[in-house]
């Protein structure tokens, strides 16, 4: 009877142990940033019959979800109001950045297709989706940069547009007290586009700071920008690890 009680406990312990080494470890990244929020307005925006009068018809092409592969990219996301992130030159001068806002949360876009209900029609076929969208401000001390960082779902708007998405991580520089300047917007995750095709974005294998090497990065080209810009650098370990001011002074994360 003991050695039945005592084979039966080794089993037991040897099954439940097999399923601990077959469990997946968690993503404390992504167990922090957790679920997209609902806004009240969104929650029907496709289904709304509000722009009937500028489409022949409106088409609903899905409610898509941003890859866990994307939101990696949000490194800083779960920092504290409180907590610095902090970017240093080669004179060891520092810029102060926190966490002003953040916000995980659906979104719904409507826009046009290249298509004609019929031969008569002036009016195109509207596109709606809902997709994930995912959003945090930085903000220098005394608010002299601020800088807006978002993994998003945008649509394509080639002529042959049939209602395929992207995934993008894009940063917009503040440059007025309402105005954001987007000039960073990088394809991380092809998703149904059509092409894989990068618009101003250089792609490098690897990019060096002070013997540090980032590998797989994503850069904005400045070179045929009218007015000075910044050139950001970006990849999945580190997010934005680094950017070059208007002076072409480079700054890095610490």
């Amino acid at each position: 009877m003991f050695k039945l009680k005592f084979c039966f406990c080794l089993y037991l312990l040897l099954i439940l142990n097999s399923c601990k080494k077959d469990e997946t470890p968690v993503n404390p990244l992504l167990a922090c940033i957790g679920t997209a929020t609902t806004p009240i307005f969104e929650s029907d925006f496709c289904s709304n019959s509000f722009s009937d009068s500028l489409f022949c018809e409106i088409r609903n092409i899905g409610d898509f979800l941003l890859d866990d592969s994307s939101k990696e990219f949000m490194i800083d996301y779960c920092k504290l109001p409180d907590d610095l992130i902090n970017f240093q030159n080669d004179q060891g001068e520092t810029i102060h950045f926190i966490l002003d806002s953040k916000s995980y949360r659906k979104k719904s876009a409507l826009y046009t297709s290249r298509e004609y209900c019929n031969l008569d029609s002036i009016a195109p076929t509207g596109l709606c989706f809902s997709g994930e969208f995912l959003e945090m401000v930085l903000r220098s001390d005394g608010a002299v940069i601020e800088l807006r960082l978002m993994v998003e779902l945008l649509p394509e708007f080639s002529d042959n547009n049939q209602g395929q998405v992207g995934e993008y991580f894009s940063i917009s520089r503040r440059l007025g007290v309402n105005s954001f300047t987007k000039n960073f917007s990088a394809l991380i995750n092809q998703k149904t586009l059509s092409s894989s095709e990068n618009f101003n974005i250089e792609k490098l294998e690897r990019f060096t700071i002070n013997e540090t090497n980032y590998l797989d990065v994503y850069s904005n080209n400045i070179e045929n920008t009218i007015n000075p810009d910044f050139k950001y650098y970006v990849n999945r370990e580190y997010g934005l690890f680094a950017f070059q001011d208007t002076d072409g002074v480079l700054w890095e994360k610490q």
